[in-house]
């Protein structure tokens, strides 16, 4: 859907439906380009919702604070075994992922190892956590950690493991089923306007978001040529906050 090759972004409070048939992610960042990706829903995407990957042989490297978003069964289409889904970090890609739902992806966050030529993500540049993990089945829980890749449980997580039951810390939408009602891939439903991914009162999301870190903040904020707002890290997990900030969606 969106492809930023060398320029800075700032990509908030958008929703993404249905992206991509048999590969290709919502947001895919490359190299020469820095930016915030927040308070934005995903739903039912081919490939990963996010990825920070530093092909292209720009400067600076692809760079990409990601926080507060809320993503819903991504990762079905995707023709690559073991890839895709929600977060990815990958060929030199850095940047921080803090404050997001993953809920009912094929996988979860994924930091990727180097392969053959291609290099691993740049890990001492990657900071991450307060990831807010949930999967109706044990296929969707056992990946919540992909087999394969170099992410570790950290601080925040909820349902961080790979031992995670299933059903377990229901994150309470206002209007969104869980466990699913049908087939957890929803390829032909309709979310616009169907579901709504607010938090109720009681949601085990609220207030276990981590607020101590920026946006990049690289687009100046100007309704007409530039960003409308850019959106400081919120206190609840996802892309809708209780105090009515986030996505309007």
């Amino acid at each position: 859907m969106i492809r930023v090759a060398g320029g800075k972004f700032e990509i908030m409070r958008n929703t993404f439906e249905k992206v991509g048939f048999s590969a290709g992610e919502c947001v895919n960042i490359k190299s020469g380009s820095v930016g915030d990706i927040a308070y934005n829903v995903a739903v039912g995407g081919t490939g990963n919702c996010f990825k920070s990957a530093n092909a292209g042989g720009l400067t600076p490297q692809a760079n990409m604070t990601c926080y507060n978003n809320t993503m819903v069964t991504g990762g079905y289409r995707q023709q690559k075994a073991g890839e895709g889904g929600s977060l990815d970090f990958e060929n030199g890609g850095r940047g921080l992922a803090y404050n997001n739902f993953i809920i009912n992806c094929a996988y979860g966050l994924s930091v990727l190892g180097g392969s053959g030529t291609t290099p691993a993500a740049d890990t001492t540049n990657i900071k991450y956590g307060y990831t807010y993990n949930y999967g109706d089945n044990t296929s969707i829980t056992t990946q919540f950690l992909p087999l394969g890749f170099i992410t570790k449980i950290q601080t925040g997580d909820i349902n961080a493991g790979n031992n995670t039951t299933p059903g377990a810390n229901n994150p309470l939408f206002v209007n969104y089923p869980l466990p699913a009602a049908t087939n957890i891939q929803f390829i032909d439903a309709d979310y616009v306007g169907n579901f709504n991914f607010r938090l109720q009162s009681n949601s085990p999301a609220i207030g276990k978001g981590y607020t101590n870190f920026a946006p990049y903040a690289v687009v100046r904020v100007d309704k007409t040529f530039g960003a409308t707002e850019i959106t400081p890290p919120g206190k609840d997990i996802g892309a809708y906050q209780m105090d009515g900030t986030g996505n309007q969606h």
